[in-house]
């Protein structure tokens, strides 16, 4: 049975208990990675906190090696070096966990290491987390720093890539260790060391790392000590660039380079070293061209060379992108503290953490305007695209509206008044016309002639009363003025009335004024906020189909180079064993040559000595007949028979007695 494990199953390794550890981003989903020789999953301690997590790696089945348990054991005593934690390894074999292995047989040989926290390189790019120039400095010499410290006990990680390196503490203080190192690297079971095995496989490198140069047979193939020097230039000048927005821009994915442009002049190329020379000086930048110009990894920059360059600079502010579409179109509010805006000063801080901290405690104290210049500028110096770039911008947009909003107070109250005032005039002109309109009539009903019908004689009468004072005059205290008085009254009485409806009206349409804009607000926040939601639901499904993309491409090409590899082994082993049989086949005919000779050189030597005595008894003619034969065998290896001294002799002198017998032939 496999090992698919679900959140908080226990797992005994070497007896003790573990419990598998959840994905933060997938709850009830076992927190497990994927690379490019197995699957790790991370382990808890039972009575342990996440200080203390192991990290299970079980290898795919063409990379369980027990080999691994003697590599594990003499890596243990480079754990001690920066960067090099999950060097101490405990390797699951059947004699020590034969139980664990019986119920999950992939379990065998698989490595128990620390669990190291933190994103790798390849998320940041991946994610275009832009890094403050601080930030970049301090990780480009954390990397640095490690290789260093490798080169100096000859050491090479042997694929070192952005998903091979670990930032432990990178935006995550929580995680940081003291004396810890800023770097991790993982997946070391390429390492090399003088007193290491070469690994079963090698890998010739990661697409957007690995030289484009061809391995020199001087190393030997590319497990050697000097095969991190390209790949890490390359890591390095990535990150010392990852503050430059224009760098983001134009990253290919995964990695800044294309991996089909590596060593080649290019458009990346070119503004990668504009970028490192502007930013960070022309020796960082010599440092990375003298590396992608090489053609031999041993020609490429040191760590050490790197580190001295990287720790005698000082970061600079890196060059931002414009913000996003909400931060620009915040208006700018003209207020006291603006038009004075050259006299405000924020203080300098180590970190934007700190500035934003300084920025809350100010709006707390209600210094808004200092508040808002503390946020902006901490905007200003936050990588776009992140939570606290989010947080930042709405704490400008939340203060920026607060101010608008205030000033806003003064000219809509005066309109207030300016109503409040019209409507008094309004409510004073209708009742001087009502009060016109009276006196009017009182007038007119004075001046109906005496034949006037019934009805205008009753309304005559009913104002008589007045007639005669208005006529007459004759003192101010007549009764004339009590008709008067009584409508006056009544028009006070309407225009204070007209005045409240008139307030209680604009009260009202002022009311359903702010409710409709309230309304307003909230609808279009709610559609910001689910625009911001398929954004990041598209964000996630985008790199989830790139990180799925990438396992499919990664093993494709590991199986490619599994079977190009097995496909070489086959070639040599028949080569070989073609050398074999060609070494037995010319053992064969040497043997065969050399009895051959042995037995013309006895008849050699017979037919002279035949050709001797013949001569000495006086038959000159069987004497020819001899020498003949003795020469036609000496011609068919007259190189080799002529090595021997008696040999080459006696066929001089057959020579000589057959070009003239009386010669006669030597006692030889």
């Amino acid at each position: 049975m496999s090992f698919q494990p679900n959140p908080g199953d226990e797992v005994y390794i070497s007896q003790t208990k573990y419990l598998v550890g959840q994905h933060p981003a997938a709850p009830g989903m076992a927190y497990a990675q994927a690379g490019r020789q197995g699957t790790v999953y991370k382990l808890i301690p039972e009575h342990g906190g996440e200080d203390e997590a192991k990290a299970l790696k079980i290898f795919y089945p063409k990379y369980r090696n027990p080999a691994l348990v003697y590599q594990s054991e003499n890596m243990e005593v480079f754990s001690t070096l920066p960067g090099l934690k999950v060097c101490s390894r405990l390797v699951i074999t059947p004699e020590t966990n034969g139980a664990l292995i019986a119920q999950y047989p992939d379990m065998l040989y698989a490595v128990l290491m620390p669990w190291v926290n933190g994103s790798t390189w390849m998320d940041v790019l991946a994610h275009r987390d832009q890094l403050t120039a601080q930030e970049s400095w301090e990780l480009a010499r954390g990397l640095a720093a490690v290789g260093s410290a490798m080169e100096q006990k000859g050491l090479a990680h042997c694929d070192l890539s952005s998903p091979n390196v670990l930032l432990p503490a990178w935006r995550i203080p929580e995680h940081a260790e003291e004396d810890s190192s800023a770097i991790e690297l993982v997946d070391v079971e390429q390492l090399y060391s003088p007193r290491l095995d070469p690994p079963d496989v090698n890998f010739t490198g990661s697409p957007g790392y690995a030289s484009g140069q061809p391995v020199h047979r001087s190393t030997g193939g590319p497990w050697h000590a000097y095969a991190d020097r390209f790949a890490g230039a390359v890591i390095l000048a990535e990150m010392l660039c990852w503050s430059d927005p224009r760098i983001l821009d134009e990253a290919w994915g995964e990695s800044y380079f294309d991996p089909e442009e590596m060593q080649t002049r290019s458009a990346r190329y070119d503004h990668m070293v504009q970028s490192l020379e502007s930013r960070w000086g022309k020796a960082a930048a010599e440092l990375f061209v003298r590396a992608w110009q090489s053609d031999d990894v041993r020609n490429c920059p040191t760590f050490g060379e790197w580190l001295v360059v990287i720790s005698m600079i000082t970061p600079k502010s890196p060059i931002k992108a414009a913000g996003p579409d909400l931060v620009k179109s915040t208006p700018v509010i003209p207020t006291a503290a603006a038009e004075d805006q050259q006299s405000i000063e924020i203080p300098e801080f180590r970190t934007v953490h700190d500035l934003v901290e300084w920025a809350r405690k100010q709006e707390e104290d209600g210094n808004k305007e200092l508040a808002l210049e503390g946020y902006r500028k901490a905007l200003a110096d936050s990588p776009s695209g992140g939570d606290l770039y989010t947080e930042l911008t709405a704490a400008v947009q939340g203060l920026t509206t607060v101010q608008a909003a205030r000033l806003e107070e003064e000219p809509l109250a005066a309109k207030a008044l300016s109503r409040h005032l019209f409507s008094k005039r309004k409510i004073g002109l209708y009742a001087g016309a009502v009060l016109l309109v009276l006196l009017i009539g009182t007038g007119l009903l004075y001046a109906l002639p005496e034949n006037s019908k019934s009805g205008d004689s009753a309304i005559v009468q009913h104002v008589e009363p007045v007639k005669q004072p208005v006529a007459a005059a004759p003192s101010k205290t007549t009764p004339v003025q009590s008709p008067v008085k009584a409508p006056a009254v009544k028009q006070d009485q309407l225009a204070e009335q007209a005045k409240a409806e008139a307030a209680a009206k604009a009260a009202k349409l002022e009311a359903e004024r702010k409710k409709q804009e309230e309304a307003k607000r909230r609808e279009e926040a709610k559609k910001q906020a689910e625009l911001e939601k398929q954004k990041e639901a598209q964000l996630k499904y985008d790199r989830q189909m790139q990180y799925e993309k990438y396992l499919v491409w990664k093993q494709e090409r590991d199986e490619r180079l599994a079977a190009e590899a097995a496909a070489q082994q086959k070639a040599e082993a028949a080569r070989k064993a073609e050398l074999e049989k060609q070494k037995r086949e010319n053992a064969e005919k040497a043997r065969i040559l050399a009895a051959k000779r042995e037995q013309q050189v006895i008849k050699l030597n017979a037919s002279f000595n035949q050709a001797y005595n013949a001569l000495k008894t006086g038959s000159v003619t069987t004497a020819n007949a001899y020498a003949w034969q003795f020469l036609d065998i000496y011609s068919q290896d007259s190189g080799f028979f002529s090595k021997n001294t008696k040999l080459a002799k006696r066929a001089a002198s057959l020579k000589k007695f057959l070009a003239k017998s009386s010669a006669g032939l030597p006692d030889i």
